[in-house]
């Protein structure tokens, strides 16, 4: 089918004389041909031949591609997947400690001054009924024990609570968070407080109330948590996205202070809070008064009021003991339920990428989306497809893009800058435009236009090496260039046309598995660069004379496959 395309390519002159319609009757069966080929190897061999097709050949190639490419531009729900291409791999949860308990452990101390008080009453019976001593000392221990459990749950979860709510009025007034030192790049500092950002902005909810207040400490809590935990991870602040994403996505779904675990105050069911506190209270002090008042009618007053103070002085300290170390318990379980909820936020955001798209839909998308660019340029310019020799489209990243690269392949822009140039009999039509790649939208278009008599001169810069090595035996050619930059004057000494292209990889593409020279082609394959700079180059040197010598080296080059 291709050769079969290629005889009809130098029929130009034929067709402008009319002298040879049997032999067009015949190409043009083989045209409609073409029509039968599947439509993704029309596109393939349109991509290649539209270039140098002309005449009723050029424009059967082009029959219905416009309506195709408007079709293809928004195929496979693209706009709601592009976004995904360009989301890095997600870092694991790691456990983050919530805030520290505002309380401290009793110290052996106070508790020897307890113990010394039982001791002292203890020794006192024992001087009169030793016999008794032992065992009502015993009894006095067991009651402190019952003693001591009373009311720890209750009084560990207000203690929790209270640092919980401590942490919250202090991230309502909490800054900015920067690096905290070197080992964190403030770039990345700041990526991370714009990663949040921008994810609540997306999760913001359609009801009543100021988000951005509703929000404040779950944004605070983020940004000093990413800040904290991942970075020096030498990786992308994208790549702890998700974890904004989730936090941003329960905001938005339940009210409550969101940077809490979901049910982080609703502590798991606990075998102290199933007992009866007030039965172990009402035994303990029935157990202690029936004690010190046998003491009492015994005549061991002294001793039962010591074995008294420091039944209680010991009960009082054990409580504070057992409160604390339940609030840290149920410190440690909400962390836990905490890592566990991140974990499933994790588990939502590789749900939510299963259907990223390929390298080959994102390259399929750019094609069809700089086919639209140049069908719309020449539209909007008046002109027909016959009136335009040839053309280019150059695509470079826009400022701020995102960008992602599949080892092996092109570097994808979440936006590109994007050049066409329509080269027709009587001078070259320009235009530039921003694209919004997750869309296909394009932005700020802006068109120039010259004449091939008023180009004066063109100058092209090389940053770089080019050199020859020995390979295998065999001489091979090396680049490593790092931009190219091409300038077109006018007579009038303004600048007419001006691109550049740099060749550097994503600070995401840790791993490089290609020569600079290997990456350095494809930059140039993909942007359009290489084409750019040499027709302007052409219409630098040769003016309007250009046109006619590509044609006639068009023709030659077809001709050739025959002879």
């Amino acid at each position: 089918m291709v050769m079969v395309l290629l005889r009809c390519l130098p029929r130009k002159a034929a067709e402008d004389a009319a002298s040879d319609a049997t032999a067009w009757d015949t190409q043009w069966g083989d045209l409609q041909a073409f029509a039968k080929v599947p439509v993704e190897r029309q596109d393939e061999i349109r991509q290649n031949l539209a270039l140098i097709a002309s005449g009723r050949a050029r424009e059967c190639l082009e029959e219905g591609v416009r309506e195709r490419v408007l079709a293809a531009k928004v195929e496979d729900n693209r706009a709601a997947r592009t976004w995904k291409f360009f989301e890095p791999e997600p870092l694991e949860p790691r456990p983050y400690p919530l805030p520290a308990l505002d309380a401290r452990p009793p110290g052996w101390r106070p508790f020897a001054g307890g113990a010394l008080f039982l001791l002292a009453g203890a020794v006192l019976l024992a001087v009169d009924r030793w016999w008794v001593a032992i065992p009502v000392l015993g009894v006095i221990l067991t009651i402190t024990r019952l003693l001591t459990a009373f009311g720890v749950v209750p009084a560990a979860r207000q203690l929790f609570e209270a640092s919980q709510e401590h942490e919250a009025r202090r991230l309502r007034t909490l800054r900015e968070p920067r690096s905290p030192g070197h080992w964190v790049p403030k770039q990345l500092a700041t990526d991370m407080c714009r990663v949040v950002e921008e994810q609540f902005a997306k999760a913001r909810p359609h009801r009543r109330g100021i988000w951005s207040e509703q929000t404040v400490e779950v944004r605070a809590y983020l940004k000093e948590r990413l800040i904290a935990q991942y970075g020096n991870s030498r990786r992308p602040a994208d790549a702890v996205a998700w974890l904004a994403h989730w936090y941003a996505h329960r905001a938005a779904t339940r009210p409550g202070a969101a940077w809490q675990s979901p049910d982080a105050d609703e502590p798991e069911s606990d075998p102290a809070e199933t007992a009866s506190p007030r039965g172990r209270l009402w035994l303990g002090t029935v157990a202690s008064a029936a004690t010190l008042g046998a003491l009492v009618a015994l005549g061991q007053l002294p001793a039962a009021l010591l074995l008294g103070i420091g039944e209680a002085w010991t009960a009082v300290l054990g409580q504070r003991l057992a409160v604390l170390r339940h609030a840290i318990d149920l410190r440690a379980r909400a962390e836990q339920r905490v890592l566990v909820a991140d974990q499933e936020g994790l588990a939502h955001w590789r749900k939510l990428l299963e259907d990223r798209p390929s390298d080959d839909e994102m390259a399929r998308w750019l094609a069809m989306d700089k086919a639209h660019l140049r069908f719309d340029a020449i539209e909007r310019a008046g002109l027909t497809q016959d009136e335009v020799v040839t053309h280019v489209v150059m695509t470079e990243r826009a400022t701020g893009a995102r960008e992602q690269r599949v080892l092996g392949r092109p570097v994808r822009y979440s936006a590109y800058l994007v050049r066409v140039f329509l080269l027709t009999y009587s001078g070259v039509q320009e235009v530039t435009a921003t694209l919004d790649f997750h869309t296909g939208d394009v932005l700020d278009e802006r068109r120039s236009h010259f004449s091939y008599v008023n180009v004066a001169c063109a100058d092209a810069e090389e940053k770089g090496a080019r050199g020859v090595r020995a390979g295998k035996g065999e001489p091979v050619r090396r680049e490593r260039l790092k931009a190219v930059t091409f300038s077109l004057r006018l007579v009038n000494g303004e600048e007419a046309v001006s691109v550049r292209e740099a060749y550097r990889l994503p600070d995401s593409d840790v791993t490089l598995d290609d020569e600079g020279g290997d990456f350095t082609s494809l930059v140039l394959d993909d942007s359009g660069f290489e084409s750019v700079l040499r027709i302007l180059e052409s219409v630098a040197s040769e003016g309007g004379d250009w046109i006619r010598r590509d044609l006639e080296r068009r023709e030659r080059w077809a001709h050739s496959l025959f002879d």
